[in-house]
This record gives structure tokens, C-alpha cells and sequence, in this order.
């Protein structure tokens, strides 16, 4: 998937930005392992997006769906409030990504990239990371991968990655991905993407 570089480049401010919120406000935030909670208190504290966001955990596993977790608004007289629905079934480090993601959903929430096609949504499954400024596909499609490179960047910042994978580079030697999985509380499948030269080529023009 193509995505616009200036929408990269305002959910990577918008990620870094939350970062800077929790390493300055929070008694963990110099932590390694970045809490899903506090940063569900900085989206409604800090960000102010919504009067309030409930989360909860469907009983339909997430081996029997589409997606992974998904997010619903609502208004009520004129209050904002949301609500994130996460799959069943999944383990501590899928649950911490999925509700990250659907955090910076609402962080970088917009009328402009609103989807009201559950089909087109699921479309978008496995399309990856390609940034440019040729066959831009719709805003809503984006959406998906910038909310998800948003939480990554906040998760498992850029600038640990590139670390990470010049030693690897120095040593000759493949990153262990198990164990930066592990070191960072979140699945090997997204440590293995974001470590991959696609994914750090395309992010690199962005790095802060």
C-alpha cells in the first residue's frame, strides 16, 4: 500500500509526541516496556479525544476472524466516546499491540478517514508498507497502516530499531527477533517487520 508521506510524517509526530507525554509524566515512562494504560490515560488526558474510551475483550477468538481488534465511535449529545474491541484468544503481546493500534486510531481519528465498509476494511489486510505519491489508495485504507506505524513507533521506537539492527550488522549476524520480542512486550510477526530493509529503507526519511 502507498501511503502519503505527509500522512507518515503527522502519526509518527503524533506517536512521538505521546512518547515525549509519557517519559515526562509517568513515573515509568524512562521504562523500556511503554504501558497500553497510560497511554490510554494520555489519549484522554492529553490528547483530550474523547469524554471516555471503554475497552474489552470479545468472546469470539481472533483464529475465527478477520481482524484482530477494530474500534467503534460514538456521539452522544455531543460528547465523543469510543470503544475498542479486541479478538479473543490472543496473548499479552498481541492484545498490548492491537490496543496500542486502535489508540492511535483514535488519536489520529479524523472525519476525513472514516470507513463505514467493514469489506473494504478487510481488503486492506495484507497490504503493507510502500510510501509515496503515485496510486494513493483512499484515506480510510491509510488509516489501517498508519495507526499500526504509529503504535510501533511508540511500542518500538525507530531509533532503538536502528540500533538493533546495525549491532546485528557489525556482529554479521540475523537479529533475535525472539528476544527483542520478548524485551519489548510485543509479537515476534511485527519485530521481524519493522526490522526488515523494506520497513527501515521507508521509514528512514522520517526518523526524528
Amino acid at each position: 500500500m502507498k501511503l502519503s508521506p505527509a500522512l507518515v510524517r503527522d502519526a509518527l509526530a503524533k506517536a512521538r509526541e505521546a512518547r515525549d507525554c509519557y517519559e515526562l509524566n509517568y513515573i515509568e515512562g524512562r521504562e523500556r516496556v511503554k504501558y497500553v494504560d497510560t497511554l490510554h490515560d494520555i489519549c484522554l488526558r492529553y490528547f483530550g479525544r474523547a469524554k471516555s474510551i471503554k475497552i474489552h475483550e470479545h468472546r469470539i477468538l481472533h483464529l475465527n476472524a478477520p481482524y484482530k481488534g477494530f474500534y467503534l465511535s460514538f456521539n452522544k449529545e455531543g460528547n465523543v466516546e469510543y470503544e475498542i474491541v479486541v479478538m479473543g484468544g490472543q496473548n499479552y503481546c498481541w492484545k498490548r499491540l492491537v490496543i496500542c493500534k486502535e489508540l492511535f486510531h483514535i488519536i489520529l481519528d479524523e472525519e476525513k478517514f472514516e470507513n463505514k465498509s467493514l469489506r473494504k476494511l478487510l481488503d486492506t489486510a495484507t497490504d503493507r508498507l510502500n510510501i509515496g505519491n503515485e496510486n494513493e489508495p483512499e484515506l480510510f485504507f491509510q488509516a489501517e497502516l498508519l495507526s499500526e506505524i504509529a503504535a510501533m513507533e511508540f511500542l518500538f521506537p525507530y531509533s532503538d530499531r536502528e540500533i538493533i539492527v546495525k549491532k546485528a550488522q557489525e556482529d554479521d549476524v540475523v537479529p533475535d527477533f525472539g528476544l527483542v520480542a520478548v524485551n519489548y512486550k510485543i509479537p515476534t510477526y511485527f519485530v521481524k517487520e519493522y526490522l526488515s530493509q523494506q520497513s527501515m529503507e521507508s521509514l528512514a526519511p522520517f526518523k526524528k
